[in-house]
């Protein structure tokens, strides 16, 4: 595993754990989530892998709404794509902010490149959304 790679995985945590307290899930209060997940290289590239073992019905995490990107954080430029569409050009949006964005702990630890996602994108998303 690479230093950076790793460095960027303890900032996404870090991250993550802010967000989770200022939420203020009543009396739960998880472990820093450092101690519950750890990053790897797995089947399909890096991999967070949990460092534990869960009891079943054991809450793990809570995600709160505020760090969830959906239908409420879209923007004008989003309007009328499919969910998974507006998601993708909302985090290319992002990307280009880079360190200005509130994702960028995330958005520094996707794939530069994936082999799975379309080969083809229709001209008219190409030149709307991922200019630049």
């Amino acid at each position: 595993m690479k230093a950076r790679e790793q460095a960027l995985f303890a900032r996404l945590l870090s991250w993550m754990y802010e967000g989770i307290l200022e939420a203020s899930f009543e009396d739960w209060r998880p472990p820093h989530l450092g101690e519950l997940f750890e990053l790897r290289r797995g089947r399909y590239g890096l991999s967070v892998f949990s460092k534990t073992r869960f009891e079943h019905g054991e809450t793990v995490l809570m995600i709160p709404l505020s760090s969830i990107i959906g239908a409420m954080r879209l923007g004008e430029y989003e309007e009328g794509l499919d969910d998974h569409t507006g998601v993708a050009a909302y985090l290319a949006r992002q990307r280009q902010l880079g360190n200005q964005s509130f994702w960028a702990p995330y958005i520094d630890l996707l794939p530069q490149s994936h082999e799975e996602l379309p080969r083809y994108w229709k001209q008219s998303f190409l030149s709307s959304y991922l200019n630049g």
